[in-house]
C-alpha cells in the first residue's frame, strides 16, 4: 500500500509540474551543453515563471564546445514553438545581436575564431522560453 502511495504522488507531481520545451542542440552531430534561460509556463492552469542572468553570466566559467567555423548549430525541441515565433540573438558584452536561423531549425556559426553566447527563444500556446548555449569557433 505504501508503495502505491508513493508512486501516485509522484505521478501527481509530474503531472502538476509545469516546464518549457526542452531544447537539444547539435554541431556535427555533436551535443552541445544548453542552459534553460527564463520563462513563463502555462500547463493544467498552474503558471510558473522563472527569471535568470544574463546569458554570459550563466555560461561563465563552463568549457565552450569546440566547432569548426561556419559550422551549421542544429536546434531540435521535443515540442514544437509556434510558427515564426522561434529567434536567437548573440551576445557581446552585455549587448544582444539579432541572429538569423536558417531553415526554421540552424544556425550558421561565425567563421572568426572566438567564444560566442546564443540565447535561443520560442513562444508557444502554453508560453515562451528562453535558453543559452555557448560555442568556441576554431
Amino acid at each position: 500500500m505504501k508503495k502505491l502511495f508513493i508512486s501516485l504522488a509522484l505521478l501527481v507531481l509530474t503531472a502538476c509540474q509545469s516546464n518549457p520545451p526542452k531544447l537539444s542542440a547539435t554541431v556535427n552531430e555533436e551535443p552541445i551543453k544548453i542552459y534553460q534561460g527564463s520563462y513563463c509556463w502555462n500547463e493544467n492552469s498552474k503558471e510558473v515563471c522563472a527569471d535568470t542572468s544574463s546569458p554570459e553570466d550563466m555560461v561563465k566559467g563552463d568549457v565552450p564546445t569546440a566547432v569548426a567555423e561556419r559550422s551549421k548549430l542544429k536546434l531540435h525541441f521535443d515540442y514544437q514553438p509556434k510558427k515564426g515565433s522561434l529567434g536567437a540573438d548573440i551576445w557581446n558584452n552585455g549587448e544582444a545581436r539579432e541572429q538569423n536561423i536558417v531553415n526554421s531549425d540552424t544556425i550558421i556559426l561565425p567563421r572568426e575564431p572566438g567564444i560566442y553566447i546564443y540565447s535561443v527563444y520560442a513562444n508557444w500556446e502554453e508560453g515562451d522560453s528562453s535558453y543559452v548555449l555557448q560555442v568556441e569557433v576554431k
